[in-house]
């Protein structure tokens, strides 16, 4: 069972730019990856910059072959329209809820990756 979530990042203008993460949203599994890997605003922006991802982490393609590690977008299977969407910061909430996310990670330029639970 998957475990969904939005990753986004904070825009100079206070708006986000944010992607469905499909699998595994849990902060033990994300939080690590992100921080370790996507610490800064440039390396969060190109995570996010090809859309929607299925999996933060994996060493395997859509058809099960094993490539070099890193995330999963929709894009490679051929998947159109999971381009990050641009939302304030209620629309951010309200997209996660319409994913039926159960946790949101945003970056936040100066202070880094903040996870927070759609539904506390």
């Amino acid at each position: 069972m998957a475990t969904r979530s939005a990753i986004a990042i904070r825009n100079s203008d206070k708006s986000y730019d944010v992607v469905y993460c499909h699998w595994d949203g849990y902060p033990s599994h994300h939080l690590p990856i992100l921080t370790g890997k996507y610490g800064d605003a440039r390396k969060a922006r190109k995570l996010i910059s090809k859309g929607d991802i299925s999996c933060l982490e994996t060493d395997k393609g859509w058809d099960g072959v094993e490539r070099k590690e890193g995330p999963l977008y929709y894009f490679e299977r051929g998947d159109t329209e999971v381009d990050p969407r641009n939302l304030y910061a209620t629309g951010v909430i309200d997209f996660a809820r319409n994913c039926c996310c159960e946790h949101i990670y945003t970056y936040v330029p100066r202070k880094g990756w903040q996870h927070q639970p759609v539904y506390d």
